[in-house]
């Protein structure tokens, strides 16, 4: 008889201080199912509120990545940018320190460029240097002088190349 009866001897027996009636024990078996069910119902609610939760969670971390994503694609293009522009002026570094170097080796090589007429117009300013006085004024004239000259022949080079 207790294999037949299960739910009556795990549940309604052990609560039972006595015998019961049927009624009693049917009633009994109700209620218990009631809270059996309606604490099922509240877990399946706290799970559904949780997978909620979580699912908004997901697609605000799916929002960020895809957001993640597009900010280092623009970042991935402007360091290309700037690397292509690093580039660029470590090159005029190069050609400047290039220039530089060719200056102090040879302080005169620019007037190898200088055409006839020209070197003859740097000779004749160069000798009127001779005149100046004091000295000290001699020297600045020889320097804005030669300035001058490299100057110009930079600027003529350039456009010519």
């Amino acid at each position: 008889m207790s294999a037949r009866r299960p739910l009556f001897n795990c549940i309604v027996a052990p609560l039972a201080a006595g015998p019961m009636s049927p009624t009693d024990a049917k009633a009994m078996l109700d209620n218990y199912r009631a809270e059996v069910l309606a604490e099922q119902a509240a877990e399946v609610e706290r799970l559904r509120t949780d997978r909620n939760a979580y699912a908004d969670r997901v697609d605000t971390l799916t929002a960020v990545a895809k957001g993640n994503k597009r900010h280092v694609q623009a970042l991935t293009g402007e360091l290309e940018t700037a690397q292509a522009r690093v580039a660029e002026l470590e090159q005029q570094v190069a050609t400047a320190e290039a220039r530089v170097t060719a200056a102090v080796e040879s302080p005169l090589a620019w007037a190898d460029q200088l055409d006839a007429k020209s070197l003859d117009n740097f000779l004749i300013s160069l000798g009127q240097a001779v005149e100046y006085e004091p000295i000290d004024g001699a020297i600045a004239y020889i320097h804005e002088l030669l300035n001058s000259f490299r100057v110009a022949v930079a600027a003529r080079g350039g456009e010519s190349r």
